[in-house]
């Protein structure tokens, strides 16, 4: 997705992944690797990570982003949390939500944790339409 041209080359974005919805950008995922949610003692996603889902839904024409994190919580625990841009501009808001990796080890880990994101997932595209 390009984000600008310039006098040698476009500049372009590669969110991790867009989910459509008819044929349009409903919302763009952002996966970290980094457990920064806990990092930060106030639970606060990192600033740089922000300012990338802002870049990519920006790219994509997105209203919404979501940036999930590794968490040692249990997946019980995991709560999305919702950010609202104060500025006129997409994207309108951004989520983060915490995965527990270790869970994806256990017995129906993987499908209690693709569960899990889905029912996020729809909840921010049910409220966007």
């Amino acid at each position: 997705m390009r984000l600008a041209i310039g006098p040698a080359n476009p500049v372009g974005v590669k969110p991790d992944d867009v989910i459509y919805v008819d044929g349009n950008v409903a919302l763009v995922l952002d996966s970290k690797y980094k457990n920064n949610l806990v990092d930060d003692p106030k639970g606060k996603a990192n600033r740089e990570d922000i300012y990338q889902l802002i870049c990519s839904c920006r790219a994509a024409s997105s209203n919404y982003g979501v940036l999930i994190y590794p968490s040692p919580e249990p997946l019980l625990n995991c709560k999305l949390s919702e950010y609202e841009i104060v500025k006129e501009q997409k994207p309108k808001k951004f989520f983060t939500l915490g995965i527990p990796p270790m869970e994806l080890a256990e017995q129906d880990g993987e499908s209690r944790i693709l569960n899990h994101l889905e029912k996020n997932i729809q909840k921010i595209i049910n409220a966007s339409i």
